[in-house]
């Protein structure tokens, strides 16, 4: 494992900032959170320890956009994609969700 000094930053960041722009489209698409909690306390226990819920399975999104969510809100960086390119390339028309 690379040390703190040594590790590519620009891939963390660019993560990061997948994961927030996962939020607000799932928020976006959906009209709820994708993680659930009434208090700000319980919000952050189920961004950190918990999974994303389902969205409703009554909104005509793609299939390849929600999978492609899913993986931008996996709490743990190295599980989403290695770029806001690639996740884009994947919920783009014609992508194939895997």
């Amino acid at each position: 494992m690379l040390g703190a000094t040594t590790r590519p930053v620009g891939c963390w960041r660019d993560r990061g900032a997948q994961f927030s722009f996962c939020v607000a489209l799932y928020e976006a698409l959906f009209a709820e959170r994708p993680f659930t909690g009434v208090t700000l306390e319980q919000l952050m226990r189920a961004v950190t320890e918990g999974a994303p819920r389902e969205p409703p399975r009554s909104l005509a999104v793609p299939r390849r956009v929600r999978v492609a969510l899913r993986r931008g809100l996996a709490r743990e960086p190295s599980r989403r994609f290695p770029s806001m390119h690639a996740l884009r390339a994947r919920s783009a028309p014609g992508a194939r969700a895997r």
